[in-house]
């Protein structure tokens, strides 16, 4: 059964027109059961209503604003918007969520209500189980929603089970459809690859079937993101308008479809990707899909994030509510250029300038034959690199224990490279088709995660490198590679095809043993960059590595789209070595601090390098986040200035008793006679007084005007707020971004 730890999805309110449209074209003559419960799903804000028609099926309602009252849905005889799951019937000829051959070879499937039962965890947390079954055939589904009541998500999902005399093959096999009726739908999709993730792109949904997708197996976000917002009647601003915001939990290949349809209905269809994936369902087995998780505001997308935000510190990745440490890791600093000496003098620095964890990134391990010298050679051995560590770790370790900083480790658990010891004596453990020419990306064989003795491996050479260097508290796991060869040598023929959810499935399944075994290990997911950014391996990781891309200019467009989905605590953010080792772009070392203390503040370059000025300001730029790290990892974030709309953008994060805020400010691009109008503020107390300073003001080469008594009420910084195009002598209020690559970052504290 698929490891699903993370479940829910919300309730929406874009249904006030919806019942007047469905009604004058007539759809769906079906009048709700009198006999029948509702269904209903509640939140603190929203209502989603379900009910059980004469024809013995459940559909969507309404779905938006919280209803005090939900009684009348038992009498209205309207039609509804759509079904609770659409399957392949012959009747309707829409994109379905499932198609199954059956195991007569009957190609529909006509779904029936049987029960329902609902499960209260504690005071805010309820699941409830929706029991559906073939009119003809003993095929169940089973669809799940777990609704979380303080942060307006619902997280659904299928169960599908065969109890036929033969095998069902579920040629498609979707987590969920979410009918929608609007006038217009408007969506918000996230794309890019490698050094480009989480770009945004809005587009008007016309008829037909938009869809984005991922195929590259063992990575999720590269290409596109498995998330989407679709806006409703006109596009979504940060503040206003209706929206429905979903992201899935899964991290291998997925598909998300948006089909309008004639009659003007948009059904949102979401899972696992039924590309080269058939799955069979022998008699007696059962199938859960991947988690999607969905909200539903009313007040644009600024709410959809919190929501998401505050769902994900409490239950969708590991400690949502430990702080995480200020990092330094050493690949840029170093990339493969580095022995025990560098490395402890790298840590010397790291503590001198207020570091907390110091990460040992690709290069360190390695067996006799194959030392880890670049990126062709040694992964998958993993021992001590003597050529670099002669005595192995234990002087490192020693060295970060004299100087108080913790130790993390990089590993690369899922591949091998061909000249590897282990590939050597176990090439059969390698994806492979033979026959075909082998195909390496960055030199990197994928392991077949299928085979047990495999995850074996993974999790025996992970725990081996923790517990033989019992310091080490936090582990780096990357991910360089699709599958590029797609055969898993474990499988038999006819199962190749079930490769894809099975990986992936033991992907977690090792993941979860992991952090089972090692509870006091912080994990961090990465994969060529952002290519893991999904709340499926966020289930077993403290954070994700955003992107390779660490030029800060790159990194504030990656970043906003990012924080869509993802929370502030979850996003490594690094100040790296300029000229960027990807754009050659040379940007000041307060501008690349002030985009990356935005969120898990880390560094990613060799402190030596720093001139002495330098050094003082990353040293006082780091002992400044530690002050706004808990406003940063556990406030509610508020996006003022999109860098999409602007020259300028602007962020902000306030604590959940609005007594304290940090507000971000970066020019993105320097245009003489641009207009920067004043950025208003959001998220404060109208009626509290807040003292405002600007901080990390590097003093080499601009004047602090924190002499300036500065106290506002709530009220006037969110009507009047922020001028960041000021030419004249500076105040509180008011600050020059006028210059290349300037930036400013203010904190804001009740007075009392």
């Amino acid at each position: 059964m698929f490891y699903a730890k993370i479940n829910k999805m919300n309730s929406n309110k874009f249904l006030a027109l919806t019942f007047v449209f469905a009604i004058s074209t007539g759809m769906y003559a079906q009048k709700v059961n009198p006999n029948k419960e509702l269904i209903v799903l509640k939140t603190k804000n929203t209502s989603a209503v379900y009910a059980i028609n004469s024809d013995s099926m459940v559909y969507l309602y309404y779905y938006g604003k919280r209803l005090s009252n939900t009684a009348d849905f038992v009498r209205y005889d309207g039609p509804p918007v759509g079904p609770i799951i659409s399957a392949y019937s012959g009747k309707k000829f829409t994109e379905p969520a499932l198609f199954a051959v059956h195991s007569n070879g009957l190609l529909s499937t006509e779904l029936k209500y049987l029960s329902h039962n609902i499960k209260a965890s504690g005071d805010t947390i309820e699941t409830v189980n929706v029991l559906l079954k073939d009119k003809l055939l003993p095929f169940y589904i089973t669809v799940y929603f777990k609704v979380f009541y303080n942060e307006d998500i619902i997280q659904t999902w299928c169960t599908y089970s065969n109890n036929e005399p033969g095998t069902v093959t579920l040629k498609k096999f979707a987590s969920a459809s979410i009918p929608v009726l609007s006038e217009k739908y408007f969506l918000t999709k996230f794309y890019g690859s490698w050094f480009g993730e989480m770009k945004m792109e809005d587009v008007e949904l016309k008829q037909g079937i938009t869809s984005i997708e991922s195929k590259q197996g063992v990575r999720t976000s590269h290409t596109f993101n498995p998330s989407f917002i679709v806006s409703l009647n006109q596009p979504a601003t940060e503040t206003t308008g209706e929206l429905i915001g979903g992201t899935l939990a899964w991290s291998g290949s997925w598909k998300l479809s948006f089909e309008k349809d004639a009659e003007g209905k948009l059904n949102i269809i979401c899972g696992i990707n039924e590309f080269a994936s058939e799955y069979p369902l022998k008699p007696g087995d059962e199938f859960s899909t991947a988690p999607l998780l969905f909200t539903y505001s009313s007040e644009g997308k600024g709410l959809m994030s919190r929501n998401f935000h505050s769902w994900a510190r409490k239950y969708g990745i590991q400690d949502g509510n430990q702080l995480r440490p200020v990092v330094l890791n050493s690949w840029e600093g170093n990339f493969f250029e580095f022995d025990e000496k560098k490395v402890i003098a790298m840590i010397q620095d790291a503590a001198t300038m207020g570091v907390e964890m110091f990460v040992l990134d690709d290069g360190w391990f390695g067996s006799n034959k194959y030392q880890r010298d670049n990126d062709a050679m040694g992964l998958g051995d993993w021992d001590v690199n003597k050529k670099r560590f002669p005595k192995g770790l234990d002087k490192t370790i020693e060295e970060a224990k004299k100087q108080n900083i913790k130790f993390g480790i990089w590993v690369e658990a899922e591949m091998v490279n061909e000249k590897s010891e282990v590939y050597e004596k176990h090439p059969d453990w390698v994806l492979k088709e033979n026959g075909r020419p082998q195909y390496a990306e960055r030199n990197n064989y994928v392991l077949d995660l299928t085979n047990p003795q495999v995850q074996k491996y993974v999790f025996e050479s992970v725990s081996k490198v923790i517990v033989q260097n019992n310091y080490i508290s936090y582990v780096k796991w990357d991910c360089n590679s699709p599958v590029t060869n797609p055969y898993a040598p474990y499988l038999q023929a006819n199962e190749q095809q079930q490769f894809w959810v099975k990986y992936i499935q033991s992907f977690y399944k090792i993941c979860d043993s992991l952090i089972k075994t090692h509870p006091n290990i912080t994990f961090q997911v990465c994969a060529s960059g952002g290519g893991r950014v999904d709340y499926g391996s966020l289930q077993y990781f403290h954070e994700f590595w955003a992107s390779d891309n660490t030029d800060a200019l790159q990194r504030i467009y990656i970043q906003n789209g990012t924080s869509h989905f993802f929370p502030a605590i979850s996003m490594a953010a690094h100040v790296a070595p300029v000229p960027n080792g990807i754009t050659q772009r040379i940007t000041p070392l307060k501008y690349r601090f002030d985009v990356s203390m935005s969120g898990r503040l880390g560094i990613e370059l060799l402190p030596s390098t720093l001139k002495p000025e330098e050094l003082i300001f990353a040293k006082e730029a780091v002992r400044t986040y530690k002050n706004i790290r808990p406003i940063v990892q556990f406030g509610n974030l508020y996006r003022l200035v999109s860098p999409y709309q602007s020259s300028l953008a602007s962020l902000m994060y306030v604590t959940d008793n609005k007594d304290k805020s940090v507000v971000f400010v970066y020019q993105t691009q320097r245009m003489f006679g641009d207009f920067y109008p004043n950025i208003k503020l959001q998220g404060l107390h109208p009626d509290k007084q807040y003292k405002v300073n600007e901080i990390n003001v590097d003093s080499s080469s601009k004047k602090s005007f924190n002499d300036i008594e500065s106290v506002y009420s709530g009220e006037f910084l969110m009507s009047q707020g922020l001028n960041a195009g000021y030419w004249g002598k500076q105040g509180v209020l008011s600050v020059n971004l006028m210059s290349e690559f300037a930036s400013a970052v203010f904190l804001l504290e009740e007075v009392k």
